[in-house]
């Protein structure tokens, strides 16, 4: 080629079965004829290239700043582009990082505040980290949560699950239980506390959304009910004792319920959806 001043590659051709010619294979051959001196080419040689960024010009591969290199992730919040004849990398904020609780910012995928609650194919978004939607694995990363469609909220008395069998649905039956006095009285039924178990059951498992009731308010609410049950049975004139010995067991009952976390914690991982649709 005259104009570069090289030989170059203009196609390709076959070599015969007994290696005594080379034949130009259909649409290629020599389309542009040349002449020299000097005897016959060198046998090795290579086609005139130029590397990315870089173009050829006369006989010199110069920089071509308006090349687009190959692409090292669309992902990754950068772009590979070309400058002074090199490959080089700079932020682009427009790509969409795989984790989708995620933004590009200055070329790193951060936290995307925005998406705080918002449910995606992999879950819910916080602070960056998909969670999932049910079960729950961890409330304070919820704070949006809100009912799990369909659940439908139990309860299992005072023993429960998980509870020592030590804990009587009626407390006062189980102290008095050799007590002819008190059982001529009261029976076996004075002093039940399953109904109260019960409720505080069903308003742990009811999603307690963060503006809604929390459940100190399940605890107290079963307190009072507690208490109602004993105003009510020992109201007689000489029931001081037993009305006395009745609050106290609801108070002992209350507090219990109040120091511990994870019953209430394992009904509103089940009971919530950590986000809405």
């Amino acid at each position: 080629d005259h104009d570069l001043a090289s030989f170059v590659a203009i196609g390709s051709a076959t070599v015969s079965e007994d290696g005594s010619s080379i034949t130009s294979d259909l649409g290629a051959g020599v389309i542009k004829a040349g002449w020299h001196c000097g005897g016959n080419p060198n046998t090795t040689g290579s086609a005139g290239t130029c590397p990315t960024c870089k173009k050829c010009q006369g006989a010199s591969c110069v920089a071509d700043n308006a090349q687009t290199p190959p692409q090292a992730s669309p992902t990754d919040c950068k772009e590979q582009i070309c400058s002074g004849g090199a490959v080089s990398t700079r932020a682009k904020d427009s790509e969409t990082p795989t984790n989708e609780c995620r933004k590009c910012s200055g070329g790193t995928a951060v936290a995307d505040a925005a998406k705080n609650g918002v449910k995606i194919t992999a879950g819910c978004c916080f602070d960056g980290e998909p969670q999932p939607v049910n079960p729950i694995a961890d409330l304070a990363k919820c704070p949006a949560r809100t009912e799990h469609p369909g659940w439908v909220p139990g309860s299992n008395g005072c023993g429960g699950s998980g509870i020592s069998s030590a804990v009587p649905d009626n407390p006062m039956f189980a102290l008095h239980i050799t007590d002819p006095v008190y059982l001529l009285v009261h029976g076996t039924t004075s002093g039940d506390f399953t109904q109260a178990c019960n409720g505080h059951d069903t308003c742990y498992d009811k999603c307690l959304k963060p503006a809604g009731r929390a459940k100190s308010s399940c605890d107290t609410n079963f307190g009072s009910d507690m208490d109602a049950v004993c105003l009510r049975d020992y109201s007689g004139l000489l029931d001081g004792p037993y009305l006395l010995q009745c609050l106290g067991l609801s108070a002992g009952y209350e507090g219990v319920v109040s120091s511990i976390e994870s019953f209430y914690e394992s009904a509103q991982k089940n009971a919530c959806d950590c986000c809405g649709s």
